[in-house]
């Protein structure tokens, strides 16, 4: 990581806490990488989820026959989506103010992405019943994200 930082200009390095069996990162081995970024730099993006319910619920979902993106709501619900951004916020518990700081920008920028965003979905009224159903998860996973994100820095500020 610190090779492509210093010789190739990599500024940013995503992890997954989702994704079993393939990219999923334990959470030792998530706080040794979002160390190593604190170290050398970087900025660390973190896709939140908790894999190991999520690939149950994956399996749920198929056994029910739903394959399509109706079944995020049984594979991935809101609950281990907030429990998972939880983690992934508080595992770098020793964080310092410039990080948080930081934190505080990425939740400004992608409020304004959604802000962007949600507005043109709702103007999609005509897209198929799968397309619309995974629209409104998008927006309902935002909302959950930005609850958990705002208790957190909350909790940081007081």
């Amino acid at each position: 990581m610190e090779t492509l930082v210093r010789e190739h200009g990599v500024n940013s390095f995503q992890m997954f806490m989702a994704y079993k069996d393939t990219m999923m990162l334990r959470d030792s081995e998530l706080y040794q990488t979002l160390q190593t970024c604190k170290d050398i730099g970087a900025v660390a993006r973190v896709h939140a989820e908790n894999g190991e319910l999520v690939a149950e619920g994956a399996k749920e979902a198929l056994d029910l026959g739903i394959s399509g993106p109706e079944g995020i709501e049984i594979s991935r619900p809101e609950e281990l989506e907030s429990e998972a951004t939880h983690r992934a916020v508080t595992i770098p518990n020793k964080a310092e103010d410039k990080e948080r700081q930081q934190v505080q920008v990425e939740i400004a920028e992608w409020e304004q992405n959604m802000l962007t965003i949600l507005p043109s979905l709702e103007a999609c009224s005509n897209l198929c019943n799968r397309s619309g159903s995974f629209f409104i998860l998008i927006a309902q996973a935002w909302k959950c994200v930005r609850r958990q994100v705002t208790r957190h820095l909350e909790q940081i500020a007081s």
